[in-house]
């Protein structure tokens, strides 16, 4: 399975988003990891990971005014990779949670980014 084809607008280079075999243990013990269920109270939302951690972070601006059913209503994307709250149409990334880079997790995740030059 591939991505389609784009060509970036800055270059000449055109990139591909590329799926690939999920686990990769240097990843892994960069602290990549995907999420699993999240949950937020009036402070701090809590998010559990496919590798058994459960990191919890201050609540960001945007969820501390919201109410608790719209923080509530919120939902873990398709690849793992963020959350989602639809009410506030707002998403974070689980790198922010996590504090790693978020090629790091997209790549965990079955994706990889590659660079090929024009002929």
């Amino acid at each position: 399975m591939g991505g389609a084809l784009k060509r970036s607008v800055a270059s000449s280079k055109r990139t591909a988003l590329i799926l690939k075999p999920r686990g990769s243990a240097s990843l892994r013990a960069k602290g990549a990891a995907l999420a699993l269920s999240v949950r937020c109270d009036d402070k701090r939302i809590y998010v559990a990971f496919d590798d058994g951690r459960e990191v919890s972070k201050p609540l960001l601006p945007f969820l501390r005014e919201a109410s608790a059913r719209e923080r509530r209503n919120c939902r873990i994307t398709d690849y793992k990779t963020a959350i989602y709250w639809p009410d506030l149409d707002e998403q974070v990334g689980v790198d922010w949670i996590l504090d790693v880079p978020e090629d790091d997790v997209l790549e965990l995740a079955g994706f990889k980014t590659m660079i090929f030059k024009r002929s």
